[in-house]
């Protein structure tokens, strides 16, 4: 279970959650199992998009006007239940009405960056500049990066996240 994205957290979180669910019914006919899984899905979700919101809401107070944002990674609409997490951040400083632009690094091995991240803002109309992981260092040091904003696959107790870089084994 949850080995197509072992890093998604929140998708094993989800899978636990329903499995749990499941085995804990009364109900034994198959309609009444479909319906309770279904609810349990439903619930799943509408709690998702409430917190990504929440977050969003929160974090776009940090972004002043005009912000230019790292991000790294995915952790968008297409990672979450439609709203994201941290790209949740910079959708809510859109609609709050910031002018907010991104560098969206590619985010190897797997190009989430690139594929996903890209996409994502493309789709929002939000300005996005793909570059490679190795092009964020520069580009901070040229004073091009306001803010970073990463997916994280892990944040430990005192608030360090860990994301994946370069190539997996």
């Amino acid at each position: 279970m949850g080995a197509t994205r072992p890093t998604a957290v929140n998708l094993r979180w989800a899978l636990e959650r329903m499995m749990i669910r499941l085995n804990t019914a009364d109900e034994q006919s198959v309609e009444e199992l479909y319906k309770i899984m279904l609810e349990e899905a439903h619930a799943i979700f509408n709690e998702d998009v409430q917190s990504n919101r929440r977050m969003g809401e929160f974090g776009q107070e940090l972004l002043p006007d005009g912000s230019r944002v790292l991000t790294h990674c995915n952790a968008g609409a297409l990672a979450t239940a439609g709203y994201g997490t941290a790209l949740g951040v910079i959708r809510a400083a859109k609609e709050k009405g910031k002018e907010v632009s991104v560098f969206a690094d590619e985010t190897r091995p797997l190009l989430q960056g690139a594929r996903l991240t890209s996409w994502e803002m493309v789709q929002e109309g939000i300005p996005v500049t793909l570059i490679t992981d190795g092009m964020a260092g520069y580009l901070m040091s040229k004073k091009k990066i306001d803010c970073v904003i990463v997916g994280a696959d892990r944040i430990t107790a005192n608030g360090d996240v860990a994301n994946k870089i370069a190539p997996m084994g």
